[in-house]
């Protein structure tokens, strides 16, 4: 072969591995960009792993506290409808009760029979014996009255020394 054609056959040669080369450097470069996103989304992703174990942690706290919550809730409005003293609903429970009964008995027609007990001399008691004397006979009454009561009727302590009986009657 001539020199002319081993310095062609030279400069194609250069040429194409020059290619290869330059290939060859732009697919490491090519790998090292992959490298480095890949590195970026599996930081991103412990990133995110993080942010949902805290979301998890604040989502059971929300529920924690939305529990207590309703239990509260639910604690205020026993004690807005209660008598602290017998644990018998109050004249508030008692004013709800009656609106019920108003309209079950103006829909089919029944009636209502209502007792008012009042306690005679309940403040003697009071005055003589002292308030947790009075006390003790107003729970000793309530627990007398849920006694005698049907299953179905309605008791409230409404005053100082005043019950309620409702019982619904079926005509």
């Amino acid at each position: 072969i001539s020199a002319f054609s081993a310095t062609i056959y030279a400069f194609f040669m250069a040429s194409y591995y020059a290619s290869v080369v330059d290939s060859q450097s732009e697919l490491i470069k090519e790998i090292a960009r992959h490298e480095k996103t890949l590195e970026e989304l599996t930081e991103a992703k412990e990133e995110m792993e993080q942010a949902n174990a805290a979301l998890v942690i604040a989502k059971n706290l929300a529920e924690a506290r939305n529990r207590e919550l309703e239990a509260t809730r639910a604690s205020l409005e026993y004690n807005a409808l209660h008598d602290a003293l017998t644990g018998l609903p109050n004249r508030r429970y008692l004013d709800n009760v009656m609106a019920q009964y108003a309209e079950s008995c103006r829909r089919d027609g029944s009636g209502v029979a209502l007792l008012h007990v009042d306690l005679d001399r309940f403040k003697q008691i009071n005055d003589t014996l002292g308030h947790t004397a009075g006390d003790e006979m107003l729970i000793h009454v309530a627990k007398l009255i849920k006694t005698v009561v049907g299953e179905d009727d309605f008791i409230a302590r409404v005053g100082g020394d005043e019950f309620v009986i409702v019982s619904h009657v079926l005509e």
